[in-house]
């Protein structure tokens, strides 16, 4: 019979078997962390997007309702402009019209630009008629909601805000001489850029006017994100310039890779020898927006409205102000204004963006931070 060894047999150790059963499991581990800060690091960026998104006053869903007049106005004719009021105590007829040209930074030239226009109010009208110095579209709008402002004029952009929300009737259009008016979003590069094709903006930073510039911003942002695919901040930069002819002169200066902005500023830019057609090319253009409009309160009383509509007829440009600051781009008169057909693809641009950019109702949503230059 044969004897056995009564010691158990010991394991020996094998580094192959515990990198196999290691390796495994570190490299599982990492993938899970991986995955989880990828997970993370993409909502978080969905998340930065929608919140600029919604500081733009953008709305990638297209599906808003549209925008409609304010509820105190009535629109009987269904033009969608603001009704006079039928309660003759409500109609306003001022000892002293007061007017403005667009609010902006160039306020105090154009109270210059615009005093044989002026003077022909007052001589139609029989009134004093002062300018009123406002800076800001915002300030434009809440003084012709107070009562403050009688007749003025809005960039296209702002006009269905105005008619919205404060009142404003659109009389007259710029026109040239033949009686076209309008002009059209132009998209811009430096003549030398390496972008030849809408589809290169991808990851490119792009010079916007402001919010609530409808060639400046509306239009083309609208372009870039319906026709092109491109959101905000995931495909491309947001920079503001507040103003057309910067965005002009930052083309022509090479500051700006890309710049959207009206064809008639860019021809008046071209006539004050700030550009030449040698220094940008253009990568895309819109259909024919209108012009900036003119126009009065609501509730001024009407033989007042036809007294100042009357002269818009009449006016003579020549030898004016107007003359030496649009007779540049070809206007040399006023033309009138139909609102809801010529504002009409301006409105459908406004019902697919978000939030009310004017922002007419309340404070000015600030401009988002790290984006404004």
């Amino acid at each position: 019979m044969s004897e056995t060894n009564p010691t158990a047999a010991k394991p020996t150790f094998s580094l192959s078997r515990l990198l196999a059963v290691l390796v495994p499991l570190v490299l599982l581990i990492v993938g899970g962390v991986l995955y989880w800060n990828k997970t993370i690091e993409a909502d978080t960026k969905a998340a930065n997007e929608k919140t600029v998104l919604a500081k733009l006053g953008l709305n990638d869903t297209a599906k808003l309702e549209p925008k409609v007049l304010d509820r105190k106005f009535t629109d009987a004719n269904g033009d969608l402009v603001a009704d006079a009021p039928t309660d003759t105590a409500a109609l306003v007829d001022p000892e002293t019209l007061v007017f403005s040209y667009i609010g902006a930074d160039d306020s105090d030239r154009q109270k210059e630009v615009w005093q044989e226009f002026m003077a022909a109010i007052a001589a139609a009208t029989n009134k004093k008629v002062e300018y009123l110095i406002l800076t800001k579209p915002e300030d434009q709008l809440a003084a012709l909601k107070d009562g403050k402002l009688h007749v003025t004029a809005f960039n296209t952009g702002n006009v269905p805000a105005a008619v919205r929300t404060a009142g404003f009737v659109p009389d007259v259009v710029f026109a040239d001489a033949a009686g076209n008016t309008g002009h059209t979003m132009k998209l811009l590069v430096p003549a030398d850029s390496k972008i030849t094709k809408p589809e290169q903006l991808r990851g490119q930073p792009i010079a916007f006017v402001n919010r609530r510039s409808n060639s400046g911003f509306k239009a083309p942002m609208v372009y870039l994100m319906k026709d092109l695919g491109l959101r905000p901040v995931r495909d491309f930069e947001v920079h503001f310039t507040f103003g057309h002819d910067q965005s002009i002169a930052g083309i022509a200066s090479k500051e700006y890779a890309v710049a959207p902005v009206a064809s008639d500023m860019l021809a008046r830019a071209e006539a004050r020898g700030e550009i030449t057609p040698a220094q940008y090319r253009v990568l895309n253009e819109s259909e024919l927006f209108p012009s900036a409009a003119l126009g009065h309160a609501y509730n001024l009383k009407p033989e007042l409205v036809a007294q100042i509509k009357a002269v818009y007829k009449d006016f003579v440009w020549t030898g004016t102000g107007l003359e030496k600051e649009f007779g540049p781009s070809g206007i040399v008169k006023f033309a009138p204004a139909d609102y809801k057909q010529q504002w009409s693809l301006v409105r459908r641009i406004d019902d697919v963006l978000g939030p009310d950019p004017e922002i007419m109702m309340g404070p000015e949503i600030p401009e988002p931070e790290g984006m404004v230059e």
